[in-house]
């Protein structure tokens, strides 16, 4: 892939923009605080916003969620005044948990569950099987409690399967996980972004930056959460 391209997410705890035109690259992976992120973004933009040539051209991927609902909002609002300034205005949305999965080695035949904490006994969570080259959906994103991962993950058992997810999740998760499959493989989404990898990603949707800067139509019940959980997830962040 020689297109510019682009990819952010904010969802996470961190952010994270990573660029590339050719053989060109420039990235960015910043820890952040919630209660600070619109003082802190704009400068760690700043750090690297003179090493991208960003113009109506680049192919912008946003990550959508699940996460942080905070994150999002104030990441989006933040980055799309610095595309709408270049001249972008389409973006694609796609998931926050599928971009972190493009910062770990697949592998073959493998089922991948991406985790991420929700609250307390709670985390989101998807699922695919990775085979030739193709990613086959398992279980699609949704918030599951803890106490529920074997009545979803146990008929999906493969020959074998890898966790990806931060090093945040709750001890109490991490033992659900390990009865549920005791070879489980567990990788860090730390490495760098694979590109080509980017075609696979399920696409949410395309949205225009001139319609709806904020993308509240696509944020106001990220991960595609029902009743209870939404109310929950926006109050909270």
């Amino acid at each position: 892939m020689t297109q510019e391209v682009l990819i952010w997410d904010s969802s996470a705890g961190h952010a994270l923009l990573w660029w590339r035109a050719g053989e060109r690259q420039a990235r960015l992976v910043k820890r952040y605080e919630k209660r600070c992120f619109l003082t802190q973004f704009p400068l760690f933009l700043e750090q690297i916003a003179d090493t991208l040539t960003v113009g109506p051209d680049t192919t912008v991927y946003l990550g959508a969620g699940p996460g942080s609902f905070t994150g999002l909002k104030t990441g989006i609002a933040v980055l799309g005044g610095f595309l709408y300034a270049r001249g972008v205005t389409t973006v694609r949305l796609v998931s926050s948990l599928d971009i972190s999965s493009l910062r770990v080695p697949l592998i073959e035949g493998a089922l991948h569950v991406v985790a991420r904490p929700f609250n307390d006994n709670t985390l989101f969570l998807s699922a695919f099987e990775w085979r030739a080259g193709r990613r086959h959906s398992v279980i699609t994103e949704r918030a599951v409690p803890g106490g529920e991962l074997a009545a979803i993950l146990t008929s999906h058992a493969v020959r074998s399967a890898v966790l990806i997810a931060d090093a945040d999740l709750p001890p109490v998760i991490e033992e659900h996980f390990s009865r549920l499959f005791p070879d489980l493989r567990r990788a860090c989404p730390d490495g760098d972004i694979d590109f080509d990898l980017l075609p696979t990603l399920p696409l949410r949707s395309t949205a225009d930056l001139r319609s709806d800067p904020l993308l509240l139509e696509y944020m106001a019940t990220p991960a595609d959460l029902q009743g209870e959980h939404t109310a929950y997830y926006v109050s909270m962040n």
